[in-house]
């Protein structure tokens, strides 16, 4: 069982959220557009990618931009797309929409942990909403950076449990 409280940024699924919205802003940065290209917003398989790098002297973002028709062309888009959402409908808007074209949501439902999922994915949308940064992308990367944002554990739906508490996480309360 895990603490009551978890940072919403050091979860794996958010990481990548922020890494795509990193990377619609710049394609420069190879390990944002690995974590990316690794995740239910690509249909590249990860071997492949691994096989395209191998063959070829060229950085991963160089062989992205160049590759027009190949193996990136359709992840390319779907990025060049996504910028132009949050240009015209915002950051909360342009995520409802990738969310829906890569079933995202359906994509978390079959994780063990989806409750939990859920809830990270729907404070980070929410926390877009409140920054009031939806339309200034550089602005709100330096929020999710800037701020610790925790989110309440959700209770899970095993029937008798036993909550394994650490002396720093009772630090202040009453036992």
């Amino acid at each position: 069982v895990s603490s009551s409280k978890n940072v919403l940024m050091e979860d794996p699924e958010i990481k990548v959220l922020l890494n795509l919205l990193k990377l619609s802003l710049n394609m420069d940065d190879d390990i944002v557009l690995l974590s990316v290209l690794n995740s239910p917003f690509s249909k590249v398989d990860f071997f492949d990618v691994v096989k395209e790098k191998t063959a070829t002297e060229k950085t991963l973002c160089q062989l992205v931009k160049e590759d027009e028709k190949g193996l990136f062309a359709e992840f390319k888009q779907t990025i060049a797309e996504f910028s132009k959402n949050i240009q015209i409908f915002g950051a909360r808007v342009a995520m409802s929409k990738l969310f829906d074209k890569a079933n995202y949501r359906a994509y978390i439902n079959e994780k063990p942990n989806q409750h939990s999922l859920n809830n990270y994915v729907d404070t980070f949308l929410a926390e877009i909403d409140g920054s009031e940064l939806a339309y200034d992308l550089p602005g709100l990367i330096n929020y999710f950076e800037a701020v610790q944002i925790t989110v309440q554990a959700q209770p899970t739906s095993i029937g008798d449990a036993v909550l394994l508490t650490t002396i720093h996480n009772s630090k202040g309360l009453e036992y």
